[in-house]
C-alpha cells in the first residue's frame, strides 16, 4: 500500500538527483567544472552523450523520471527538462544532417582548402592554435575538445599545423560522428539500414 508508494517515491527521488548531478557535471564545462574522469569514461562508455542528440534523449529521459514525483516542482521541472530534452534531440539531428552536407561540401579540397584560407590569416598553409580554435567553430563542430585535438596534430609541438593535417583531422572527426550517430540510431532503432 501506501509503504509501496514512500519506497517508490524515495527511489524516483534518488533517480532525479543522480540524473541531475550526472547532467551538471555533463554540462559542467560551461562553468569550469570540468572532470575528467568523467569525461574519459563518456568518451569510452557513453560515447552517445558527445553528440547533442545523444544528450537529448538523456534529458529527455530525466526529466520524465522527475515528472513521475508528481508534485507540482517536480512537474513543472520535469517537463522544462524533457521539453529541453526533445529540443536538443531535434537540433541535434538537424545538426546532424548539416554537418553532412558540409562534408559532402567539404569531399572537393577547393571547399575545404577555402574555410581553411580563410582563417590562415597570414596565408602560409598553416594555422595556429586560436587560427584552429575559430576554424573549428566556424565549421559548426565547437563541442569537440579543441585544445586537445590541436595538441594532437601538432605533432612538431611549434604551436602551428599544416592544412593537410588539419584536412586529415576534419576528415576523421566527420567519419567518427557518422559513425557514432549511425550506431546510435541504430541502438534505439530510429534508422534500419546502412
Amino acid at each position: 500500500g501506501e509503504e509501496g508508494l514512500e519506497i517508490d517515491h524515495a527511489l524516483l527521488s534518488f533517480y532525479s538527483w543522480i540524473f541531475g548531478l550526472f547532467i551538471v557535471v555533463l554540462e559542467g564545462k560551461i562553468f569550469i567544472l570540468d572532470i575528467k574522469v568523467l569525461n574519459c569514461f563518456i568518451s569510452d562508455y557513453l560515447k552517445i552523450l558527445r553528440f547533442l542528440w545523444g544528450r537529448g534523449l538523456l534529458y529527455a529521459y530525466a526529466g520524465s523520471v522527475h515528472i513521475c514525483l508528481f508534485s507540482q516542482y517536480s512537474v513543472i521541472c520535469g517537463g522544462y527538462m524533457s521539453a529541453l530534452g526533445f529540443i536538443s534531440f531535434a537540433l541535434g539531428m538537424l545538426l546532424r544532417r548539416h554537418l553532412n552536407h558540409l562534408r559532402l561540401e567539404f569531399k572537393e579540397k577547393d571547399a575545404f582548402a577555402l574555410v581553411f584560407d580563410f582563417y590562415d590569416v597570414d596565408h602560409d598553409g598553416f594555422v595556429d592554435y586560436e587560427g584552429f580554435r575559430d576554424l573549428v567553430i566556424g565549421m559548426g563542430i565547437s563541442d569537440t575538445d579543441d585544445v586537445a585535438a590541436f595538441k594532437a596534430i601538432d605533432k612538431d609541438y611549434d604551436g602551428l599545423i599544416h592544412y593537410s593535417e588539419v584536412k586529415q583531422w576534419f576528415d576523421d572527426v566527420i567519419d567518427t560522428r557518422n559513425k557514432s550517430v549511425q550506431d546510435g540510431l541504430d541502438i534505439i532503432g530510429l534508422y534500419g539500414g546502412k
